[in-house]
C-alpha cells in the first residue's frame, strides 16, 4: 500500500473551485479577487476525472464542496457529480449555492449530493423558500446578509495572532491543490505572488500541504477573514451585490 506520511491525510475537506462565474459578486466575497482574474473559468471535466485517478493511486478521501463562483452555473456540474458519486475517492458532497437557480436544482442532482448550503441574502428569500419546500431534508440556510469585510492590508501580530483557521480544507483549482481554499484569491492583491500555494494534482499531491499552510500564516493568515483572530477585529456590514437582483 502507498505510504502517507503524517503531513499528507488520507481523509480530508476539499473545496472545487468549479467556476467563476457567479450572477452576484458580493462586494465581501473572499474569493473576488479569484473571479476577476479568471472571469470565464469553468473547471474542466477531464481535471475531476485526474483528480479521481490521481487520489485513488494515493488511497485519498474526501468531503467535498462545490463552489466558486455559483455552482450551478458551471456547466459541467451534473456530469462532474456523477463522476465524483461513483468514484472511490468519495464520502460525501455538498453544494455551496446562492439558490437563484432554482430550476437547475432537480431530484438526480438531490441525489448525487449529500446536502446543500444556501446563502441568505437581502434580495433571494423566494429563491431560498422554494429550495427549502422542494427538499427540506437536504437544504440548510446559512444568513449572509451581513459580511465581514475583507481586510485591505495585513493586520499586525497582535491582531492576527495566533492563526484559528475557520477553513482548514484543500482547494482545487486548474489542476492544482491549493493548501488553503482561501489563499490564491487572497494573493492576488499581495505583494507574494511567487509564494509557494499549492501542489500539482499528481500522485501524492496531498504531501506537505500542511506545511506550505504554516509557511503562509505571516503572509496570507494576517489578511484573512476566515482566520478567527483576524475576524475578532473586524465590523460586520450588509452584504451588498454588485448585481443585485
Amino acid at each position: 500500500m502507498l505510504h502517507i506520511n503524517t503531513n499528507s491525510p488520507r481523509h480530508a475537506k476539499m473545496s472545487l473551485y468549479v467556476t467563476s462565474v457567479c450572477n452576484l459578486e458580493c462586494k465581501e466575497c473572499i474569493m473576488m479577487n479569484m473571479m476577476k482574474a479568471a472571469s470565464k473559468y469553468q473547471m474542466p471535466i477531464d481535471e475531476v476525472k485526474q483528480l479521481i485517478r490521481v487520489s485513488e493511486a494515493s488511497n485519498y478521501t474526501f468531503d467535498f464542496v462545490l463552489t466558486g463562483g455559483e455552482p450551478f452555473l458551471y456547466k459541467h456540474i451534473l456530469d462532474a457529480l456523477r463522476l465524483l458519486r461513483a468514484s472511490r475517492i468519495t464520502k460525501s458532497i455538498v453544494i455551496f449555492s446562492n439558490a437563484m437557480f432554482y430550476e437547475r436544482l432537480n431530484q438526480e442532482v438531490i441525489d448525487l449530493v449529500d446536502s446543500i448550503r444556501v446563502s441568505h441574502y437581502l434580495y433571494n428569500d423566494q429563491h431560498v423558500e422554494k429550495f427549502k419546500s422542494k427538499y427540506p431534508g437536504k437544504v440548510t440556510v446559512v444568513e449572509r446578509t451581513e459580511f465581514w469585510p475583507n481586510p485591505q492590508k495585513p493586520l499586525p501580530p497582535e491582531s492576527s495572532n495566533p492563526v484559528e483557521c475557520l477553513n482548514p480544507e484543500v482547494l482545487l483549482y486548474d489542476y492544482n491543490v491549493y493548501a488553503c481554499p482561501h489563499s490564491l484569491s487572497i494573493v492576488k492583491k499581495t505583494p507574494h505572488q511567487d509564494l509557494k500555494l499549492c501542489n500539482p494534482l499528481e500522485v501524492g499531491f496531498m504531501d506537505g500541504l500542511k506545511s506550505i499552510k504554516d509557511n503562509q500564516h505571516d503572509k496570507i493568515c494576517n489578511m484573512c477573514l476566515s482566520n478567527n483572530t483576524v475576524r475578532k477585529n473586524l465590523v460586520k456590514g450588509k452584504n451588498i451585490s454588485l448585481n443585485q437582483i
